[in-house]
């Protein structure tokens, strides 16, 4: 045989082998397959809790829960009644919100590595500072639009 049909018959071998091995794990209920695993954590809510610190130095309790679907680079938070884009969406950063040329707006940024929150919003003489820690869950979707 000649070594290009060698490496032919080789890379179909181990293709087969492959797909068996896969069809195997899902008959026996083991993890997904990587790609399907890829996709479940683009998508998924964060819950977050912590403080929000005013200009005159008030403190108050603080509990979000962000809807995030890094796929279609969308996000939302608890009922969901406004969707927005991402702002970025970095491998240890995500930035929901960055705020708007003239200083005034949100801004919303969160670790990917140790699930901390901080917003700062910025509105005339409103001003406000948010920091929060952020924990999984499942994604709980999108509202179903109607047109």
């Amino acid at each position: 045989m000649k070594m290009r049909h060698l490496v032919f018959l080789a890379v179909f071998m181990g293709g087969l082998i492959a797909i068996a091995q896969l069809g195997s794990s899902l008959r026996s209920g083991s993890a997904a397959p990587p790609a399907l695993d890829a996709a479940r954590t683009d998508k998924f809510d964060l819950l977050c809790a912590g403080e929000v610190f005013t200009g005159n130095e008030t403190k108050e309790p603080f509990h979000d829960r962000f809807r995030i679907d890094l796929e279609q680079g969308k996000w939302c938070r608890e009922k969901c009644e406004r969707i927005f884009k991402i702002a970025s969406a970095e491998p240890g950063y995500l930035k929901l919100a960055v705020a708007g040329s003239h200083g005034d707006g949100n801004s919303l940024s969160i670790d990917r590595v140790s699930g901390e929150l901080s917003g700062q919003f910025k509105m005339g003489a409103l001003d406000s500072t948010t920091f929060a820690s952020c924990k999984r869950a499942p994604f709980s979707d999108f509202p179903k639009t109607k047109f």
